[in-house]
């Protein structure tokens, strides 16, 4: 047995599909009740197949109609014929049930009233673009109208008791006042709802935290900037003041300009330049895209410009690059990632050939 509402619907048509395996009635009659007690039949007293799915339904009467709860049951003849033998198990499945119905619209005369506002009214840290949402209480549409928010047309989005307004570009730290003229807002009978006027505060502009760095690389430090211990000229000072096993982020500007690795590219040199095991949690960020590390390994598999063997390392917008790669085919590699999750975000690799090689069975940067 099931039970559901027909409030807003008329001529509800059931229709559901049985089939009889094992042991069974053969016989069997779609009954409703609008009290769950008293059944009367929906259907014809309908044979049901063995081997196949047999359709049994029908419209349920007008006195089925706009209830809160109606019952439906499936009744076997249980004085009727039987499929299968006795001993069996008694199994008969039922399958397929759909239920279709016209809508009734309800005529009303009372307007949509509104229940609340996102944001809500006089509040002070509405963000400089999103959405302002509207919940009445019943189903809305759109009337007539159009709502102009900070000199733009807003396009409203009408779903089920809700209407929303999404807006961008307002300034931080302002007062702003949102306007809905009244019937652009309608129930599904045409009441109009009120003219709104909500008031609301932009947040203040997020400031972004000051990073501070540990050290800083740059090509053309003065003596005095060495000599504070905070800036070191090469890439690989950078990497030998980096702490070994550290748990907190060690932090490292680059300044723009190229950063010769090393390597002459004539023979297989090997990596040319190598952050180790153990040195973890460090940040290569540079000061911008004008950030180029160059190096000159020669030709192999094996001959990386730069190798990752530390874990949790973030690299931001640098440029690796393989000098003859650029120019000469062959497998000359910029980067192997051979860590364990390292982060490249905006990192631009350059060679021809296999420009990056990931290291041994470490796979997951």
């Amino acid at each position: 047995m099931t039970s559901f509402s027909t409030v807003g619907y008329k001529n509800i048509n059931v229709a559901s599909g049985l089939i009889g395996y094992y042991y069974g009635c053969d016989e069997w009659t779609l009954q409703y009740s609008l009290d769950g007690v008293n059944f009367v039949n929906v259907s014809s007293l309908t044979t049901i197949n063995t081997s196949s799915i047999t359709p049994i339904g029908g419209i349920l009467p007008v006195e089925a109609e706009g209830k809160a709860k109606i019952y439906l049951r499936w009744f076997p003849n249980v004085n009727g014929p039987k499929h299968g033998s006795a001993i069996d198990v008694t199994a008969t499945v039922l399958s397929n049930i759909t239920v279709k119905a016209d809508e009734v619209l309800v005529t009303d005369a009372i307007a949509p009233v509104l229940q609340s506002t996102l944001p809500a009214a006089a509040a002070t840290t509405v963000g400089a673009s999103g959405n302002i949402i509207l919940t009445y209480d019943e189903k809305v549409k759109l009337g007539t109208g159009t709502v102009t928010f900070n000199g733009k047309v807003l396009t409203p989005e009408f779903i089920n008791k809700t209407v929303k307004f999404s807006y961008f570009g307002l300034e931080y730290d302002k007062q702003y006042t949102f306007n809905l003229p009244a019937g652009l807002v309608t129930d599904l009978s045409g009441n109009t709802a009120a003219a709104l006027d909500l008031s609301f505060k932009t947040m203040e502009k997020p400031v972004p935290a000051k990073r501070v760095f540990n050290l800083i690389v740059d090509a053309n430090a003065t003596v005095d900037q060495i000599a504070s211990g905070k800036y070191v000229k090469t890439i690989a000072e950078a990497f030998t003041a980096a702490p070994a096993n550290s748990s907190t982020r060690f932090l490292v500007l680059i300044t723009n300009g190229t950063y010769n690795l090393g390597g002459d590219g004539t023979n297989p040199q090997g990596i040319v330049l190598q952050l180790p095991v153990g040195k973890n949690n460090v940040s290569l960020i540079a000061q911008s895209k004008d950030v180029i590390f160059q190096g000159n390994p020669g030709w192999g598999i094996k001959n990386a410009v730069l190798s990752i063997e530390a874990n949790d390392l973030y690299m931001e917008n640098i440029t690796i690059e393989h000098k003859d790669g650029i120019t000469t085919s062959g497998q000359r590699p910029a980067l192997n990632p051979a860590g364990d999750r390292n982060v490249y975000n905006g990192i631009r690799l350059r060679s021809k050939q296999d420009t990056q090689v990931t290291g041994e069975q470490r796979r997951r940067s």
